[in-house]
């Protein structure tokens, strides 16, 4: 695949420096059209935004959510990017290496399908991450019949024709991405995981990923379209 057909888009909320380092790997690797949205960050992180050089930055005035500004990214790239044929989506706090997010833009795929970084879970992972990542999971195949190991990744890679429908989803939160996947079974996509390396830091104390209330969203989220 031809990385110029292919828009990286990174929601970004009160980043840090790493977020500086990835987007220059993202760049090495020959992915040069980054889309940035900044949801809603406090005024301290405009000096990280400064440092990103020669890519698209869009700015929410307040946070609205991980879903929002993947939306956000979408909606840029169908109204002033025709030749771009995907969307790679990657988080901005390097749980997600470069090597995988280039492994993940030339993975072979074809319009049918969806392309999911999945993290195999078997190095030390933070007890309630496994926890919830595995109750998900279970309950995502219970309810829809579609095992999907990793079903909170961050890292896919996602077609421009299934773009259209997923800005109209309703959820800004991290359930977005749940109705996502539950979007793309109804359309008949054809889900494809690729392992990708697990990393969690500092035991996971400073992921924007609220447990017990972003847990309660996604289950809630599952269970409504199930009914």
């Amino acid at each position: 695949m031809q990385n110029n057909k292919i828009a990286v888009i990174i929601p970004s909320y009160n980043p840090s420096i790493k977020l500086v380092r990835l987007v220059d790997e993202i760049k090495k690797s020959g992915l040069q059209t980054i889309i940035i949205i900044n949801d809603g960050s406090a005024k301290e992180a405009d000096e990280i935004f400064s440092q990103l050089k020669q890519v698209t930055t869009l700015s929410h005035s307040q946070n609205k959510g991980k879903g929002a500004a993947l939306k956000t990214g979408m909606v840029f790239v169908q109204s002033n990017l025709p030749d771009c044929d995907y969307v790679l989506c990657c988080d901005d706090d390097g749980q997600h290496t470069p090597e995988d997010i280039a492994k993940i833009a030339v993975v072979g795929t074809t319009r049918t399908q969806i392309i999911l970084g999945s993290r195999s879970f078997d190095r030390e992972v933070p007890l309630k991450s496994l926890c919830g990542n595995k109750i998900i999971a279970f309950l995502f195949w219970i309810l829809f019949g579609k095992k999907i190991r990793d079903t909170q990744t961050g890292l896919r890679l996602i077609p421009r024709d299934a773009i259209g429908e997923l800005v109209k989803i309703s959820y800004n939160r991290f359930e977005f991405e749940f109705a996502s996947l539950i979007h793309f079974l109804n359309a008949r996509f054809e889900i494809v995981e690729v392992p990708i390396e697990t990393i969690y830091f500092e035991n996971n104390r400073r992921t924007k990923f609220k447990s017990v209330s972003d847990s309660w969203l996604i289950i809630r989220t599952l269970f409504s379209h199930f009914f």
